[in-house]
């Protein structure tokens, strides 16, 4: 099975494609898509929408992930709502089967993990940068640095992290 995964925003959006084959989960590709600041908020929507539908038909998965809309009470909160919305019209009117994984649950998965499989314990984790938790979790689950989530001076791409954490969350959550 291969996994199209989105942490999927107005601004910045990770994705990345793992393949399943039994119980072997591997990393197929994997970046950030940023959009052009300079256009108007439905143009930059449209852009991000079109580039992953790019990534979709490149990689041609089985299924999409999406990390679930978060929105507060901010001024830029409804942008981000549209390009989810917009991204799930295109999923449906294309018949592609596609679901949501919150945010705290990904979060969750990667504290349990660390905690049950790497010897953290409760306090490791409850200090950690949530963010550095992620990266963490996935690169002592695949036992290697991953280095698509790192900039060249060592900066983490949360978004690209979570998008890996995605799949794994959904897999061994029984989502998939």
């Amino acid at each position: 099975m291969k996994i199209l995964s989105l942490d999927l925003s107005y601004a910045k959006t990770g994705w990345s494609v793992l393949s399943i084959k039994k119980d072997n989960i591997t990393i197929i590709a994997c970046g950030l898509i940023t959009s052009n600041k300079e256009l108007e908020p439905n143009k930059r929507i449209y852009e991000t929408v079109e580039k992953i539908n790019k990534i979709y038909s490149l990689y041609n998965p089985d299924f999409v992930l999406k990390e679930g809309a978060i929105m507060g009470r901010s001024s830029t909160g409804l942008n981000v709502i549209k390009t989810h919305g917009a991204y799930e019209y295109s999923l449906t009117i294309n018949d592609r089967d596609f679901n949501d994984v919150h945010n705290a649950t990904i979060k969750s998965w990667c504290r349990n993990y660390l905690i049950d499989y790497h010897n953290f314990d409760k306090d490791d984790i409850k200090n950690m940068n949530k963010k550095l938790m992620v990266a963490t979790a996935i690169e002592k689950y695949f036992n290697k640095t991953i280095n698509e989530i790192w900039t060249p001076k060592g900066k983490l791409i949360d978004d690209i992290a979570d998008s890996i954490a995605m799949v794994l969350t959904a897999y061994y959550r029984g989502l998939l």
